[in-house]
């Protein structure tokens, strides 16, 4: 009797260990990622950027988010594009130097090149063929109190980009509230976009818009141009400085006072930071300084702070300060407008 070969023993281990050895050379090698608590993580490094390292693994739908601070030894198959704070950029795969942790090893075609992982601002996979996206968000804020009637309501929208040599960015905050019969509003937009220059350095234009029934402002408008410098850039943090010129143009909401154009210079500062100390918690500000021109002895500024938690699902809750100052008002106009609100928000 003839035993077919389905049967037989060793044809069935022969056949089980060329399928195993064909499944080894064909399956993708995992990049690794270990965090500060001894855990590894295995999946595909897709990008680093604002503090967060994004990798996709085969247990989850969507990628995984870790905070780049947790993160104490990273070893990568894929291919990477590393940009550093100072804007130079290198390709290859990494690991983290077994001599001293704090220094990344990016392994290109021709040489070895050591960095401190504290100089990294930004990864992106190598074959992605882009750098650079937009982030979208937006929030709502509603409060309502027995007492007078009060209550208020804020709405904001923000998109941000950073390519490889171009920066731009758009926001706008709009605060309603009413108590009897009495009303107040505030709306700041702005938009703006940057070149990255050699070495830190960048130049930036950029139009503002506000509008405060505060300072009896109608709408004014105000372009500015300047070159600035990042003082201090990494892949949670930045602080920047800008110098430059403005031109201005206000319509008031009292009758009797005409709209009136300035020139200013500008002294901006901004600082931001994301993820501090591992969390989710990201800090943004900015403070624009207008010393006059053509008004000698005025001086204004305006400035807009915001603390964001992150939450699940891509939502978050956001506590934002808007304030701006001129010491030369029109007439029965307050110096002073601020404006606290708090909301709840989506990341796009």
């Amino acid at each position: 009797m003839t035993i077919p070969d389905r049967l037989m023993p060793g044809h069935s281990f022969a056949r089980a260990l060329l399928f195993l050895c064909v499944f080894i050379l064909h399956s993708p090698a995992a990049d690794v990622v270990r965090l500060d608590n001894g855990d590894e993580i295995h999946g595909t490094l897709r990008e680093l950027e604002q503090g967060t390292l994004h990798l996709d693994v085969d247990y989850g739908k969507n990628l995984f988010e870790i905070a780049w601070a947790r993160v104490v030894y990273v070893e990568t198959t894929s291919t990477l594009t590393v940009e550093m704070a100072n804007g130079h950029r290198h390709t290859g795969t990494l690991t983290t130097s077994a001599e001293d942790p704090s220094v990344i090893l990016i392994h290109s075609n021709t040489e070895v090149i050591p960095v401190p992982r504290h100089n990294i601002r930004a990864m992106l996979q190598a074959e992605n063929g882009r750098w650079g996206a937009w982030k979208n968000s937006l929030d709502v804020g509603f409060s309502l109190a027995r007492a007078g009637n009060a209550n208020q309501i804020s709405m904001g929208g923000a998109t941000t980009y950073s390519g490889q040599r171009m920066l731009g960015s758009g926001k706008v905050n709009v605060v309603h509230a009413s108590q009897n019969d009495h009303t107040v509003g505030r709306l700041d937009a702005n938009g703006s976009v940057g070149v990255v220059l050699a070495d830190r350095w960048f130049a930036l234009t950029s139009m503002n818009f506000l509008s405060s029934s505060e300072q009896q402002l109608d709408l004014r408008s105000t372009v500015l141009a300047g070159v600035g410098r990042f003082i201090y850039r990494t892949s949670a943090s930045e602080f920047s400085t800008l110098f430059g010129v403005a031109g201005s143009h206000e319509q008031f909401s009292t009758p009797d006072v005409p709209s009136a154009g300035t020139s200013e210079g500008v002294w901006m500062t901004s600082l931001n930071a994301y993820g501090i100390r591992g969390t989710k918690v990201d800090f943004i500000t900015n403070c624009v300084v207008y010393p006059g021109i053509s008004e000698r002895g005025r001086l204004r500024y305006t400035l807009a702070s915001e603390m964001r938690w992150g939450l699940p699902k891509r939502l978050h809750f956001n506590v934002r300060f808007l304030n701006s100052f001129d010491n030369r008002p029109i007439n029965n106009a307050s110096k002073v407008d601020y404006v606290f609100t708090t909301g709840l928000g989506w990341t796009l």
